[in-house]
């Protein structure tokens, strides 16, 4: 995959795939610097079947700030975050990102945050079909978490041995326009 160790990346279109960390961030991790992932010209961006073997973020592992638009992410593997896995960062955007059979051992099968994260805009996002062995299959959440706006956002068919089968969080959160529904869970 992709690690950042500092400076400015930025992906416009393409895949990243197949690729596997013995820690954290099987498809990217960005541990400093910016990354920009830009939408040109209809270039969608997919992260998919990436496994972070014994760490985190199976798609993407971030440490920094980043926004996430109109992309896929799905297939992908880690302990926490299957397909994403965010420290203390803010995301900005989510819009049009769709998080689709990723697999957490731990929590999170679909997003793992730590911290802030905002859907805000008029596109849709959708977090479908995610698995976690712990709690929060589609999604899990310690940190803030803000999905308003009128853009449509989709939770459906996440589960989770433990409990949220689509949304675990222990800060509360803002959820406007979400569908959630035919997720499982223990709890």
């Amino acid at each position: 995959g992709i690690y950042n160790n500092a400076g400015a990346l930025a992906i416009s279109g393409g895949a990243i795939a197949y690729n596997e960390a013995s820690q954290n961030g099987g498809g990217i991790h960005i541990h400093a610097g910016t990354l920009t992932m830009n939408q040109n010209n209809n270039a969608y961006t997919s992260i998919d079947h990436n496994k972070a073997t014994s760490g985190n973020g199976g798609g993407i592992y971030t440490e920094v700030g980043l926004s996430l638009p109109a992309m896929t992410i799905s297939n992908n593997e880690a302990t926490d975050g299957g397909g994403l896995w965010t420290k203390s960062s803010t995301i900005t955007s989510l819009q049009g990102t769709a998080f689709s059979n990723n697999t957490a051992t731990g929590n999170g099968g679909g997003i793992y945050n730590n911290g802030t994260l905002n859907c805000t805009g008029v596109a849709q996002m959708s977090v479908q079909g995610n698995t976690a062995t712990g709690n929060g299959g589609g999604f899990y959440n310690r940190g803030t978490l803000n999905l308003s706006g009128t853009g449509a956002k989709t939770f459906t068919g996440n589960t989770a041995t433990g409990d949220g089968g689509a949304i675990w969080t222990s800060t509360g959160g803002t959820l406007t326009n979400c569908t959630i529904g035919g997720s499982g869970s223990a709890n």
